[in-house]
């Protein structure tokens, strides 16, 4: 499944504060409904010039933890927006008005918060977060403590927190064999970790796509040649296997991938530590 989400609003989608939107209910487009609400959904946003109707901006990404809210007396949804990249509008797009528009089947490989919950219903036991990271520190060496002490320059609180529930996620996700949604997830939580990580260090991250991130982590000697060229190649392969490109079966993810793209999380932030 993918959405689309458009707006004439000030902000959208590159400028929003703490990464969180609002739609109300009624702008839901059929067959979009509360029941087409699965976390890290595949999304594509699209900004319209409120006086023109030109598109001004267009990006790819995906949108997460949704809320309830009131908007003006209207029923709403709030959701956290994870933009990977800027795109040219897709022409099947361009005449969409304002609104939330989906597409596709809700139970996909992609819907990966939809399989971890009904997964971890199954098989993982009621201390859910204790078995993760036991898993992790048995797989890659590093424990929940150790990895929030390597990410301190992530101050804010709310921002760790959705770090370390997609650790957890893209880690369970590599470990049940839902290998895309891991790469994707495992790829998100790098792209965010870079951004903040420069913003720590004073650094113009404002708009910088994934690739630049990289690059000026390795410019500065933030991170080592051989990591930085890992970031990117994972960072290629992440969007090669988005909807609109995935093709072919050459495409396809191996467990061994997933498994690296989640273990590369953890080689960044340690790398953070010695530069």
């Amino acid at each position: 499944m993918k959405y689309i989400m458009v707006t004439n609003w000030r902000g959208h989608w590159d400028q929003l504060p703490d990464n969180r939107a609002l739609f109300t209910k009624t702008m839901f487009r059929n067959p979009m409904d509360e029941g087409k609400l699965i976390g890290n959904t595949e999304t594509v946003f699209i900004k319209r010039n409120r006086e023109t109707r030109k598109i001004e901006g267009c990006w790819e990404g995906k949108v997460s933890d949704f809320k309830t809210a009131r908007y003006k007396d209207l029923d709403a949804i709030s959701f956290r927006v994870g933009i990977t990249d800027r795109l040219d509008c897709p022409s099947e797009y361009r005449d969409y008005s304002e609104g939330w528009y989906c597409e596709g089947e809700s139970r996909s490989e992609n819907s990966s918060w939809l399989y971890a919950q009904s997964l971890r219903k199954k098989k993982q036991p009621e201390n859910k977060d204790k078995n993760y990271w036991d898993g992790i520190e048995k797989d890659f060496g590093i424990s929940k403590r150790v990895f929030g002490k390597n990410i301190s320059f992530v101050k804010n609180q709310f921002k760790r927190e959705i770090i370390f529930r997609d650790v957890e996620q893209a880690y369970f996700l590599a470990k049940n064999d839902f290998n895309k949604p891991a790469v994707i997830l495992a790829g998100g939580v790098i792209e965010e970790l870079l951004r903040l990580f420069l913003d720590n260090k004073n650094e113009n991250v404002k708009n910088k796509r994934f690739e630049e991130l990289i690059e000026i982590c390795q410019k500065k000697g933030f991170l080592k040649e051989e990591i930085s060229n890992l970031a990117s190649a994972i960072r290629r392969f992440r969007n090669s296997v988005h909807l609109a490109a995935e093709k072919s079966k050459k495409y396809t993810i191996s467990k061994a991938t997933a498994s690296a793209t989640v273990a590369l999380i953890f080689t960044i932030v340690n790398d953070f530590q010695k530069e």
